[in-house]
């Protein structure tokens, strides 16, 4: 995906407000990955600070990476995003991230019924419910890197 020739640029105006707010800085966090990926082909071992951008880059692109004919609710999409800009998957293998995305829509309406009603219903999302919502994702992020053999 070429971010820059993305219809993203385009569609980006057209999305839901709530999931816009959510994804905030994604779009300019996936680009600086893919430049830092491609620049460190060429060299040798990079540092700490960009080795961490490296492997947080990997996780967006697990978490945006979905199958064809396979969309998920807006609910979802705000979720996921929340989880990946708030550094919730950072600390999961990246296998574990398509575990993650996998498991979200059953753990939302497990532990979040309220919360996806509300945002469904009016189309925002309050600073209370995303508190809420981001505690059930911090769950679900732990019990997923609980696991061993998603490494």
């Amino acid at each position: 995906m070429d971010v820059g020739l993305s219809v993203s640029r385009v569609g980006g105006k057209t999305q839901a407000p709530v999931l816009r707010k959510a994804a905030g800085t994604l779009r300019l966090d996936y680009a600086q990955f893919l430049e830092l990926e491609v620049f460190t082909r060429f060299g040798g071992m990079p540092d700490g600070r960009v080795r961490d951008q490296l492997t947080r880059g990997a996780r967006i692109r697990e978490a945006l990476r979905q199958g064809q004919h396979v969309p998920l609710r807006l609910a979802d999409e705000v979720a996921l995003m929340l989880a990946v800009q708030a550094g919730l998957l950072d600390a999961l293998p990246v296998g574990a991230v398509t575990a993650f995305r996998a498991a979200l829509p059953a753990a939302l309406d497990r532990d979040a019924a309220d919360l996806l009603r509300g945002l469904t219903d009016t189309g925002t999302l309050e600073d209370k419910a995303r508190t809420d919502l981001l505690a059930v994702l911090a769950t679900l992020a732990k019990s997923l890197g609980d696991t061993k053999t998603l490494a």
